[in-house]
């Protein structure tokens, strides 16, 4: 379900970035005839990193979300989806809040440690 949600923006932001390369460059990845596997390691992946590290920045959170809500839809035995499930059947606000905040915690301190990583 999550690789669903994700992937459109992973091809999206891999295709944008192939696209925009510049005409000159591509004139000389054409002239040089190498293979495929070099092309794809060494000349587009370089070149589209910026948009690739977008794309991880934009579906690390989205992720989290669809995460969390497929535990509430399967109602799986642990996990914050299942507690919120919990809490909502048995009309806990309170519980349901602290549940939602501890998520939207979790999701800021995973998305900086990724921020952290990608970052050159």
């Amino acid at each position: 379900m999550i690789f669903i949600m994700i992937f459109p923006i992973f091809y999206h932001n891999s295709v944008q970035g192939i696209l925009h390369i510049d005409d000159d460059l591509e004139d000389v990845i054409k002239f040089h005839n190498y293979r495929i596997y070099y092309l794809i390691t060494r000349v587009y992946l370089p070149l589209i990193k910026s948009q690739i590290k977008s794309a991880i920045q934009t579906c690390l959170p989205l992720s989290f979300k669809v995460g969390i809500m497929a535990e509430v839809f399967i109602q799986s035995e642990k996990g914050i989806g299942s507690t919120i499930y919990f809490y909502r059947t048995s009309i806990d606000m309170v519980s349901i809040f602290a549940c939602v905040l501890w998520s939207v915690c979790l999701i800021l301190i995973c998305t900086r440690v990724i921020k952290q990583l990608v970052k050159e």
